[in-house]
């Protein structure tokens, strides 16, 4: 009996102190984590670059390496003006989460042509049309957060976008239900995707249209006194097919506001042209 008495107390002291334990052990796992997933959102972007630099460093204006970091620097700060509701300093960007959007941000921009269609062109001689596709399927499968990156990507392409609205029965895309119900991927998306829109209008999207334009077989099979008159004319139809559509299907509030000046740009730059060839009076 008296053993017992004494005996109790030592069990309880002893389980308070393995409780106590595991809970700092678990505190210590959790940091860990932490540190290993803020070194990932460090590291990752490197090997994403070495990795655009390999497949995309011999590609055109329109879908290379250059166009990718331009995607990149817009799209970072769309995303942020979105944290921080315009109001760039209100929140802590050194939060894991808010790193985490960025880095999301960051890879998506920089991959997000690798394996678009209209590159099909670049891939090595004798190699599979999938070239591309299968490259960027094994690389990020070795990245942090690469599942999700891929959805990204894959949900960026305007022409997709186009696709979708059709086949909707009501002509729009529920993006939550999309990305099940995760409004920060949604937002990842939308600034990805409003940024590589930006990128196609304004001085550098005229010059990229003409950069694409420029391996169009009615280009290259024009007499060279016709060739700018030609190209004029595809660069044209793209603006009049698609570039308006680029800028009305915009998400971001960043970007219509930005997209509508770059739009008259673009109009000023191919006005001018079009006076110059006496395509327009």
């Amino acid at each position: 009996m008296i053993l017992e008495l004494i005996a109790t107390p030592f069990v309880v002291i002893i389980m308070i102190i393995a409780c106590k334990l595991m809970i700092l052990l678990s505190g210590v796992c959790s940091m860990l984590a932490k540190i290993f997933d803020f070194l990932m959102i460090l590291l990752s972007p490197i090997r994403v670059i070495l990795f655009l630099w390999l497949t995309c460093r011999n590609r055109g204006a329109d879908h290379g390496v250059a166009h990718a970091f331009s995607v990149m620097r817009k799209a970072l700060r769309i995303r942020i003006w979105m944290m921080t509701a315009g109001s760039v300093g209100s929140v802590g960007l050194l939060r894991l989460d808010l790193l985490f959007r960025i880095y999301v941000v960051i890879c998506a921009s920089l991959l997000h042509d690798v394996k678009d269609k209209k590159c099909r062109k670049y891939r090595p001689k004798g190699t599979a049309e999938n070239y591309f596709e299968t490259m960027l399927t094994d690389f990020i499968s070795t990245i942090y957060a690469g599942d999700l990156l891929m959805q990204v990507i894959d949900n960026i392409s305007h022409s997709k976008e186009m696709e979708m609205r059709e086949i909707s029965p009501n002509g729009k895309i529920d993006w939550i239900e999309i990305f099940r119900g995760d409004k920060e991927v949604v937002g990842d998306r939308h600034a990805v995707s409003d940024a590589d829109r930006l990128c196609s209008l304004g001085k550098e999207g005229h010059l990229a249209s003409c950069t694409y334009n420029s391996s169009n077989p009615e280009y290259l099979q024009a007499e060279a006194s016709q060739k700018e008159s030609v190209l004029y004319d595809l660069v044209d139809y793209i603006y009049k097919k698609k570039l308006i559509s680029l800028y009305n299907d915009m998400e971001t509030v960043y970007a219509q506001s930005r997209g509508k000046e770059l739009l008259k740009e673009f109009e000023q730059i191919h006005i001018a042209w079009g006076v110059k060839l006496n395509k327009i009076n």
